[in-house]
């Protein structure tokens, strides 16, 4: 998983153009649909929500695993109710961040 895991990383590193539909972007829910925690309820997730609204790389670098897969499932789930927050997440760099600290985590 960790090696997978790697190379979508590095997909998401090297991708140019438009996030929405993009071939990575759809790795990546895939990926985290497979290995990840499980639908968040996001809307009702108040912190979560506020936590994801000041994240930069250093706040994410201080995440747990937990908390990195609830952001990144609740963002797969709001996605379902607002097209576009998947791919603003990676346009935002906020996606990558999260998914290469999931990396870290899987040491």
């Amino acid at each position: 998983m960790r090696a997978a895991l790697s190379e979508l990383i590095d997909a998401l590193r090297h991708h140019s153009g438009p996030w929405h539909r993009s071939v990575p972007a759809s790795r990546a829910r895939a990926f985290l649909e497979e290995h990840g925690l499980g639908p968040a309820d996001w809307p009702t997730w108040e912190a979560g929500a506020e936590l994801y609204a000041s994240l930069t790389p250093e706040r994410v670098a201080t995440l747990d695993r937990e908390t990195t897969l609830l952001l990144l499932s609740g963002l797969a789930r709001e996605e379902e109710h607002r097209a576009g927050s998947w791919a603003a997440m990676f346009e935002s760099g906020k996606g990558l961040w999260l998914f290469e600290r999931w990396l870290e985590l899987e040491r």
